[in-house]
């Protein structure tokens, strides 16, 4: 009797808000705490292109079925879709001209930036990319897949996944595992992401998408290395 009333009472845990939230904290439990990068060999060849450090890759795809594959999984299982949870388009409209105006903002600001000390020290987190341009360019091909799943994670799955249940208290609930994924990032990155979270979700469920804040995400930080690494 004891189980089932403890069940009964505390069956919301296990709705679909639940598991979200239970999701969530598990996946961000375990990037946090385990050095999942270590299942992935210290350097691979790749059609002839040695690739060392090659664990910054793995620890990037990991990330990629964590925060993206996963909670496709688990969407399917909800027997909903991804266009449920702003894997769309339909409604972004006018805002892609503000998304467009704003992109030479970002990259401007993000040259000033890259001038500080403590920014310089951690990007491109790839080192081996400052060195060669193939690696670069390949680097930054799996930072839009990383950004890819971090914004589908959080203003996709939690942002609308929790939607019903908290309205737009969603946005602050979104805003703290993105916040705590910046916490080994510089300190002024680590707060500002703190206005970034709180804006992208703000722009993800006025249009019902990722994908704005998706564009402005990989802008910036494509545009930090890039003033990093070549000026």
């Amino acid at each position: 009797m004891g189980s089932k009333r403890f069940f009964h009472n505390y069956r919301e845990i296990f709705s679909k808000e639940g598991i979200i939230l239970l999701y969530a904290l598990f996946v961000l439990a375990a990037f946090i705490s385990l050095r999942l990068d270590l299942l992935w060999p210290a350097s691979v060849a790749l059609c002839g292109l040695e690739i060392p450090d090659f664990t910054i890759f793995g620890w990037m795809f990991n990330q990629v079925i964590g925060y993206l594959l996963i909670p496709l999984f688990i969407i399917r299982l909800f027997k909903e879709r991804p266009g449920d949870y702003g894997w769309q388009t339909k409604r972004v409209k006018s805002l892609w001209w503000w998304v467009i105006l704003i992109c030479p903002v970002i990259i401007s600001g993000m040259f000033f930036v890259s001038q500080m000390d403590q920014f310089q020290k951690y990007y491109p987190i790839y080192r081996y990319g400052k060195e060669t341009l193939v690696l670069f360019i390949l680097y930054e091909f799996a930072v839009v897949a990383l950004l890819f799943s971090w914004e589908f994670f959080l203003r996709g799955f939690m942002l609308f996944g929790l939607e019903k249940k908290f309205g737009k208290f969603t946005v602050l609930i979104q805003l703290i595992p993105f916040v705590l994924m910046h916490s080994q990032k510089p300190a002024l990155e680590v707060y500002a992401a703190i206005a970034g979270g709180f804006i992208l979700g703000v722009i993800g469920l006025r249009t019902r998408s990722f994908i704005p804040g998706l564009i402005l995400h990989v802008v910036l930080l494509l545009s930090l290395d890039m003033w990093i690494v070549y000026t």
